[in-house]
């Protein structure tokens, strides 16, 4: 076969291009599809907020909180990612999905009895395992500033 510029065409040299666009695409494919190495990772966070009111002044994000049945609103006024890549409270709440997230908590039951017993419009600080692909949250420690929330 003779090609438009008088030389003749090889086979190789005629299918060498499809094959490159099929390679490309599922390069691409895979880039956009595969989930980046850290995805499903767990990060250590440390999260500041108002516990058991909405839309605290300064807040920057609402979450929910759900420990066994019960749900606890905490207005987040800073949160960052202690491991892995750094992250803002935007940053990982915008992980957790659409909406004001609830996030499945557990804990020590000494810890977990610092969130159900600190009274609502308590500032604290919450330091835990977050799972972001799967909105759970392991508390390693609650804060509660003075004798709040103490039994």
């Amino acid at each position: 076969m003779i090609d438009h510029r008088g030389r003749s065409a090889s086979p190789t040299r005629r299918t060498s291009r499809p094959r490159a666009g099929r390679y490309l695409a599922v390069l691409l494919f895979a880039v956009c599809v595969w989930p980046p190495a850290h995805a499903d990772a767990f990060d250590l966070v440390r999260i500041d907020g108002v516990l058991g009111e909405t839309k605290a002044a300064g807040s920057v994000a609402q979450l929910t909180l759900a420990l066994g049945t019960r749900s606890i609103p905490l207005s987040v006024s800073s949160a960052q990612r202690i491991s892995g890549p750094p992250a803002s409270a935007p940053e990982i709440v915008s992980a957790l999905g659409p909406g004001p997230p609830p996030i499945r908590v557990e804990g020590r039951d000494d810890v977990t009895k610092k969130l159900t017993d600190t009274p609502p419009g308590t500032r604290v600080t919450i330091t835990g395992n977050l799972d972001t692909a799967n909105a759970f949250l392991t508390l390693m420690e609650v804060g509660v500033p003075g004798s709040a929330g103490a039994k």
